[in-house]
């Protein structure tokens, strides 16, 4: 396999989720794929996640409530959660229902956290 086959979405080994949502599917498929380009560099996903720091995801309760598309309810459990304010929790939940991760989250941190490493591995050429 070559580096650009880790970037073809049809070779994603990704399992097809069918009570998870589109926009869910694509957040886990791009977690993926940059484990993948983490490993064919010669690096050990689990190991950068480990050093990136806390890796839970959003409660549950949040995701369910934006999937069932009661954003109102699932801000204030944002705001309760993350201890942000009106805004920020408005903009993180407008952004998981877009399929995307909120700024500052966990989970946004330990995708840079790994994509630092491979660009500092690559542009160090070892």
């Amino acid at each position: 396999m070559n580096f650009f086959n880790l970037f073809d979405k049809s070779q994603a080994q990704t399992p097809a989720l069918h009570s998870t949502p589109a926009h869910a599917n694509a957040t886990h498929e791009l977690e993926t794929r940059i484990d993948r380009v983490c490993r064919a560099v010669g690096i050990d996903p689990a190991q950068v996640e480990a050093r990136a720091g806390d890796s839970s995801p959003l409660p549950p309760e949040i995701l369910e409530e934006v999937r069932n598309g009661r954003k109102i309810q699932a801000i204030k459990l944002y705001r309760d959660w993350s201890g942000t304010g009106l805004k920020e929790a408005k903009d993180a939940i407008d952004a998981i229902d877009a399929g995307g991760l909120p700024p500052g989250s966990p989970r946004l941190a330990i995708l840079e956290a790994k994509l630092d490493a491979v660009l500092t591995k690559l542009e160090s050429g070892r």
